[in-house]
């Protein structure tokens, strides 16, 4: 049996593995920790954020929650409580644990950041940005608050104000993958004082989508979670050719996958003669929304299924009455949350041959 002080150690090597980014030796020894104590508080603590990182949330809440229940006062714990909670589309819930935490400890810089994220996913934009600007008040020399006040700012519409915090972060922290990003998409308002005003954005917004596909290979993990972050959502809206555009964002999106993922070669051919085409459809929106009852739905229930085998890939967290509907209409459905690894290996095993 291992003494207390024999299991601070491995708690601390395990930690020194961890902020190395060495998750796997560094669960090794939270692994050797809850073997003697099971209800170990920091193990299960840390256990959890691991498995967060990894997209394994329900794991994650599982040992977050042990350490929840010994020590239920804690901000550190809290936060990482309310973080998976927040992932698990649980959102409220996360509010809550997040207010937990600021009972205990008001001036905690990220508890209010956390706190105005789940807001931001909640599109409750107003209190958002009243979390961020508390967490820039705290700490106004970090950049990721700054970063996330411009998202806030930028879903309330108000782009140069989104604008300045994104130019803010970057100057904090030059080469800020995501704020570059956000700069980049934030050119892309929701609307235009006049057909000028429409194309001198797109000219700046070619511009910086260049200068992003120039430097993606620098950091791709951090390029990738921008561009998940923030798409270019309002540019079919100006009413413009965009297949260029659309075309150099592409290229942006995969040179970043390409360089976080190792290469594979198992994209499935064409289908054999008489073979049923596999046809995977990949969307944030199997639910109740125009997205699935519109397009989705309707290709779906209109395929032969004599010639067709059917994948359905539900990257959302919010799941209702249409995403069960959703599910008896494929032959599999996967359910997220995954890492973007996770999502690859998922559909890859499928082999589909027309991916949407």
């Amino acid at each position: 049996m291992a003494s207390a002080d024999g299991l601070l150690n491995l708690i601390r090597l395990g930690v020194a593995h961890h902020q190395q980014g060495q998750l796997t030796q560094a669960e090794t020894y939270y692994q050797r920790v809850l073997k003697v104590d099971p209800s170990n508080v920091d193990a299960n603590n840390l256990l959890g954020v691991i498995r967060a990182v990894e997209g394994k949330s329900e794991e994650a809440l599982s040992y977050i929650e042990i350490a929840f229940n010994q020590v239920p006062n804690s901000p550190l714990i809290l936060m990482n409580y309310g973080n998976v909670l927040s992932e698990l589309g649980r959102h409220l819930e996360a509010l809550s644990r997040f207010d937990q935490g600021l009972a205990v400890d008001p001036k905690s810089f990220s508890l209010w950041t956390n706190r105005g994220n789940t807001l931001n996913k909640l599109k409750r934009y107003d209190e958002a940005v009243a979390c961020h600007a508390r967490a820039i008040a705290i700490n106004p020399n970090e950049a990721d608050p700054h970063y996330n006040l411009g998202l806030s700012l930028y879903n309330q519409g108000q782009t140069d104000r989104a604008n300045a915090s994104f130019e803010r972060a970057i100057s904090l922290r030059p080469g800020f993958a995501k704020a570059t990003v956000a700069r980049c998409v934030s050119e892309l308002p929701v609307l235009y004082a006049d057909e000028e005003e429409i194309t001198r954005r797109r000219s700046a917004y070619g511009i910086r989508l260049q200068a992003l596909v120039d430097a993606v290979d620098q950091n791709p993990r951090e390029f990738l979670k921008g561009i998940e972050a923030i798409p270019p959502f309002f540019l079919p809206y100006q009413g413009r050719i965009d297949r260029d555009l659309q075309g150099l964002y592409g290229t942006m999106v995969s040179r970043a996958l390409a360089a976080y993922a190792p290469q594979i070669d198992c994209i499935a051919q064409h289908a054999a003669a008489g073979e049923q085409v596999r046809v995977g459809i990949v969307s944030a929106f199997f639910r109740e929304h125009s997205n699935w009852k519109i397009p989705i739905q309707g290709w779906v229930s209109r395929l032969d299924r004599k010639r067709f085998r059917l994948f359905g890939y539900h990257t959302g967290i919010t799941q209702d009455g249409q995403t069960e509907t959703a599910r008896r209409m494929f032959h599999r459905f996967v359910q997220g949350p995954l890492t973007i690894l996770a999502w690859r290996d998922a559909i890859l095993s499928d082999q589909p041959h027309v991916l949407i």
